[in-house]
């Protein structure tokens, strides 16, 4: 008789877990204050009422993720999607990994894990990014709307909250007998956790 092998998962959040920072609002920052110049002082003061908001506890983490993907949005609506992500690599230069995350990932992948790495952040900031990381993980990203190369300002899919459980549960229904766990630093990670064995 043939053992039936147990298939594992590591599932990872970016932000603040794999790298320092949040990729959304500080992409945001450096958009504005590096080529969409005439946005800069507006995204300053939103930033600032987020955080007032946030403080006062008038709003979740998740609605304020919510609402920096939204700003993004609006930012990016008629830009050309090959410009954004030529702004988008140059943003990405100096960022680095905390530095425990190449050797766990290559850790987890002799051990058979499969590894997915499920962010809010978007595909076109973090991909050449992750291009970095030993290779072999998934990238489940959010994901804006485009219509002939140009965004269209409208958000397509995010991972955030809900929707990590959502990927993780399609997943893990689809391997009859998985052993999971999950990484995160926010409370849009929390739904990852019950789901995970």
């Amino acid at each position: 008789m043939i053992a039936r092998q147990t298939q594992k998962f590591a599932f990872f959040d970016l932000a603040q877990t794999l790298a320092p920072g949040y990729f959304i609002s500080s992409f945001n920052l450096f958009l504005t204050r590096e080529y969409l110049k005439d946005r800069y002082e507006e995204l300053l003061a939103y930033d600032e009422y987020l955080g007032k908001m946030r403080k006062s506890h008038e709003i979740s983490y998740n609605e304020i993720v919510d609402q920096i993907i939204a700003k993004l949005a609006s930012l990016l609506e008629g830009q050309k999607v090959e410009l954004i992500k030529k702004y988008a690599r140059e943003y990405i230069k100096e960022r680095q990994f905390f530095p425990y995350v190449e050797p766990l990932f290559k850790y987890l992948y002799s051990k058979g894990f499969s590894v997915n790495i499920i962010t809010a952040d978007f595909d076109f900031v973090i991909e050449t990014f992750l291009a970095k990381l030993p290779q072999g993980f998934k990238l489940f990203p959010s994901k804006m709307e485009v219509k002939d190369g140009v965004f269209t300002g409208k958000v397509e899919l995010v991972h955030n909250s809900n929707f990590k459980l959502e990927t993780i549960k399609k997943i893990e229904n689809s391997i009859p007998s998985a052993f999971a766990v999950a990484f995160g630093d926010s409370q849009g990670d929390i739904p990852m956790r019950p789901q995970t064995k």
